[in-house]
């Protein structure tokens, strides 16, 4: 909105007194070329870049929220069903992603260290459970990096439990699986051949994406976002 001297100054230009020429005169006769006379046209073009600015980040923040997260839990939960291994690159993308977004939505350096304090103390039971073998590198690894989005908070006790509850489900019916004639004749099925495989472990980045999916909507950055979209 403009403002009132801004206004002022418009009408000022429009209304100047026209010489025998039809030349618009200014107070020194000559051109209205004054700052007077551009600085409203500045003002509503710099505020529209500003507005445009504002809006780009926010949807772009929206995106980062809305998105990555949902899609490092679905696709580490897909790779290790179909290749039994959850690549780097996703708990790296899940740490920059929310390096980005924490700042952007308020969080102070106090609240962003103790998410961070959260993947450390995940990242150290787990280290423990890869190294007698019971858990692999990858799902580790993806533990600790959601456990930075979840931060000390009961939607990291949600995601531990569920995950411990749906990992132990799915590893009853896996063996089943591959104890009954289906699991025989599936061996060669592209998308069922690991849960087939007497010789394999078990995918638990399904359990780790399914219940990461579930508590996600209690994080802090969910909850933002979705404010947001509310218009709250």
């Amino acid at each position: 909105m403009r403002s009132a001297a801004a206004n002022n100054n418009i009408r000022f230009c429009a209304n100047q007194r026209n010489d025998h020429k039809g030349r618009p005169s200014s107070p020194k006769g000559g051109l209205c070329f004054s700052q007077s006379c551009f600085l409203p046209v500045y003002q509503v073009l710099s505020d529209g870049l500003h507005n445009g600015r504002e809006k780009g980040c926010r949807i772009m923040l929206e995106a980062i929220i809305l998105v990555v997260f949902p899609f490092c839990m679905a696709f580490a939960a897909v790779s290790d069903l179909l290749s039994m291994t959850i690549a780097n690159r996703v708990s790296l993308l899940l740490l920059v992603a929310f390096a980005v977004a924490a700042p952007m939505i308020g969080m102070d350096w106090q609240q962003i260290g103790m998410h961070v304090a959260a993947g450390f103390f995940i990242l150290s039971v787990t280290f423990v459970l890869f190294a007698v073998g019971g858990m692999g590198g990858g799902d580790a690894k993806l533990l600790a990096a959601t456990a930075v989005w979840f931060g000390f908070s009961p939607a990291l006790i949600q995601y531990l439990l569920g995950a411990a509850i749906l990992g132990g489900a799915l590893t009853l019916l896996i063996l089943s699986f591959r104890n009954s004639l289906l699991g025989y004749i599936s061996g060669n099925n592209v998308f069922l051949r690991n849960l087939a495989d007497h010789n394999t472990g078990v995918p638990y980045g399904i359990a780790l994406g399914l219940s990461g999916l579930a508590a996600y909507p209690e994080t802090p950055l969910m909850q933002w976002a979705l404010a947001r979209l509310a218009g709250l």
